[in-house]
């Protein structure tokens, strides 16, 4: 096989760890990032503690609905 061939297929498979990393710590980041928000205004009295546990509990039913599991239950 030709050496350029390789490199070629090196590189591809490079970029596609790499964007799929991206991807999966996007997501990721935006779900720690929303919970951080939350916490924050709970923290903070902009949210009290009743409508703080019923917006994390819509949440969880979206994300029952979505089949994403929330790893870390507050």
């Amino acid at each position: 096989m030709n050496l350029t061939l390789l490199n070629a297929l090196e590189w591809g498979s490079y970029l596609i760890v790499l964007v799929s990393a991206i991807c999966v710590s996007w997501k990721k980041g935006e779900k720690e990032g929303s919970r951080f928000m939350l916490q924050y205004l709970r923290e903070e009295k902009f949210l009290d503690d009743t409508g703080y546990n019923q917006f994390m509990l819509h949440i969880r039913e979206e994300e029952k609905k979505n089949g994403e599991d929330l790893s870390d239950k507050d």
